[in-house]
């Protein structure tokens, strides 16, 4: 199922201060947006926690539901990505570790919230390598 028809649209507010502003991509375990804090002025990166296959969104609404999962299983998985949040927020000083600042649970599904940088897109950056 392509996350494509379940993505939350442009413009949506999160955690009442994250705006999206585009969708960045998707896999089997969330939808990546670019999103701005809209009283800082400033970009980051937002993940959500979105299983490909076992997740919906109703057409006129962000909270995400499951299909062909149990909900605990999902509230299980929910809460790993979360965990892992918390721990990527502690690395945050580790060279090479993106930093998490902030994570949350909104609209059924858990997010991770993480600074924006503009780079070039490595598939394209590894078909220019010899």
């Amino acid at each position: 199922m392509e996350h494509k028809d379940h993505k939350l649209p442009i413009g949506t507010i999160l955690d009442k201060k994250y705006k999206i502003l585009n969708v960045i991509g998707s896999g089997g375990f969330g939808i990546t947006y670019q999103a701005e804090d809209i009283f800082l002025n400033e970009l980051y990166v937002i993940k959500e926690f979105f299983l490909s296959g076992n997740c919906v969104r109703a057409h006129n609404s962000h909270e995400v539901h499951t299909q062909n999962l149990e909900k605990g299983l999902f509230d299980k998985f929910k809460q790993r990505f979360l965990e892992e949040a918390k721990i990527l927020h502690r690395l945050k000083k580790v060279p090479s570790i993106i930093e998490v600042t902030a994570f949350f649970e909104e609209n059924n599904t858990g997010y991770l919230v993480m600074p924006f940088v503009a780079a070039e897109d490595l598939e394209k950056y590894l078909r220019k390598q010899p």
